[in-house]
């Protein structure tokens, strides 16, 4: 038997989440503290992990912020970053279009060779 504890802090307060993997029997058990407990075989455990796993995204995905190396943070839009690749690709694109040719000389009509 495998044993791993977790500790969160929900609302309600400190509550510690023990996992226990039974190899023999193919089930996890999950204790909530000494409220509830859930005995799973591996597709549901799976089951769980994922829908855990995709709330967890969607927080994040709301949350849609970035910590920079000073850890200060600040929020970044979709669309900010969108908006430099499609800049970014522009340019390149003038680049390459650009390349071997040569730029008309400024007019300049006090030029003597402009008369």
């Amino acid at each position: 038997m495998k044993r791993q504890s977790v500790t969160i802090h929900p609302s309600s307060g400190r509550l510690t989440v023990d996992f226990t993997v039974d190899a023999d029997a193919q089930t996890c058990l999950i204790e909530f503290g000494h409220s509830f407990t859930l005995r799973l075989e591996e597709h549901d455990a799976n089951q769980l992990r994922e829908a855990l796993h995709n709330a967890v995204r969607e927080l994040c995905i709301t949350r849609r912020d970035t910590t920079d190396l000073c850890g200060k943070k600040f929020a970044i839009a979709e669309e900010d970053f969108v908006q430099q690749g499609i800049d970014a690709r522009e340019a390149s694109r003038r680049q390459k279009q650009m390349k071997g040719t040569t730029t008309a000389p400024s007019w300049d009509p006090n030029d003597p060779s402009n008369w």
